[in-house]
């Protein structure tokens, strides 16, 4: 039987922990049917990326981790090329899984050498990523950001730049061919019975292999309105990075604290989400070219005029601080 390979490429914010905890978790009885999903990792974005950069001491995750000079990069990258190679040559395998929502931010040149180096020993290489909601996507990955020390601001001016979903789409195309390249949509998957990661197995046509009963998922935290309100101001005055490198005073986990702060659900106000929308109607119209239908409806305007913080902002913001230097 010829040797296949998918490769889940993203978006972030599609489901991709829920998938990757399901697929680690269940990896020994996956083998045994033979599906390989490589154990060094739960999420392989940062140990695959490392292994194919030219510049692995630059992927923020290694900066963070304090492997940010060429010298630790290289080192990095031959120990994750070696884990690499060292999965490959587990025997027994006939199709193998790879997920890492980063793996979407490969330059061209790398995503094909990750293609090429699979296909040495996969008939089949297909690229996987998934698509949620323009709009829903765009506030989820604004939060999302502000725990890699991003800011609001900043990612409203990142997000406003129409055309995202198409551009991503024709990277990957241009690498793997358009017929080696699966598009998931994340509300389609979410609809299945059995839950959104049955739906993108089922979906993908990999249910042979899987057991009968999948374990029940991690989900990622969400930060409240209140925590994240005090994380976007804790990462203005005090940068997570600087020069290229993590800032002394801060920890990248301060968010294990700030996560217990109860308050509302994260959201944008109205001028925030106004901000998003050429760029939601962009991927829109984009995606309804693509599959010949409407993907995804307009959503009713639900966000508040303002978002007001908090009265105990600073109290919370001094805790968010006293947190950036205490957790390891």
């Amino acid at each position: 039987m010829k040797r296949s390979a998918f490769i889940h490429m993203g978006l972030t914010k599609t489901g991709t922990t829920s998938i990757q905890s399901c697929f680690y978790g269940s990896r020994r009885t996956l083998l045994r049917n033979g599906t390989l999903y490589p154990g060094f990792a739960r999420n392989h974005s940062t140990a695959v990326a490392t292994a194919f950069l030219e510049s692995p001491h630059a992927l923020l995750m290694n900066v963070v981790a304090g492997k940010d000079n060429p010298q630790a990069g290289r080192a990095a990258s031959a120990h994750w090329m070696r884990k690499f190679q060292q999965a490959l040559a587990t025997p027994g395998w006939q199709r193998l899984l790879l997920s890492g929502e980063g793996l979407c931010d490969l330059p061209p040149p790398r995503m094909a050498a990750l293609r090429d180096r699979l296909g040495e020993c996969c008939a089949t290489v297909t690229a996987v990523i998934c698509l949620r909601h323009p709009l829903r996507w765009r506030i989820s990955q604004t939060q999302q950001m502000l725990k890699l020390g991003s800011t609001i601001e900043a990612e409203i001016r990142r997000l406003s730049r129409p055309g995202h979903y198409q551009r991503m789409v024709e990277k990957i195309e241009a690498v793997f061919e358009r017929g080696n390249v699966r598009i998931l949509i994340f509300e389609e998957l979410q609809a299945h019975p059995q839950g959104l990661v049955a739906g993108f197995i089922d979906t993908l046509g990999l249910r042979p292999g899987f057991p009968a009963t999948l374990r029940a998922p991690d989900r990622n935290a969400s930060m409240s309105l209140t925590a994240s309100l005090v994380l976007d101001r804790l990462n203005r005055e005090v940068p997570m990075f600087v020069g290229g490198r993590m800032n002394p005073h801060r920890s990248l986990h301060v968010e294990r604290v700030l996560r217990r702060i109860p308050g509302p659900k994260f959201q944008l106000d109205a001028g925030q989400v106004a901000c998003f929308r050429q760029a939601v109607e962009a991927d829109r119209d984009w995606a309804r070219a693509r599959f010949g239908r409407e993907v995804w409806q307009d959503l009713p305007a639900s966000a508040p005029a303002t978002v007001t913080p908090p009265r105990h902002l600073g109290p919370l913001l001094a805790m968010g601080r006293l947190a950036g230097r205490l957790v390891p």
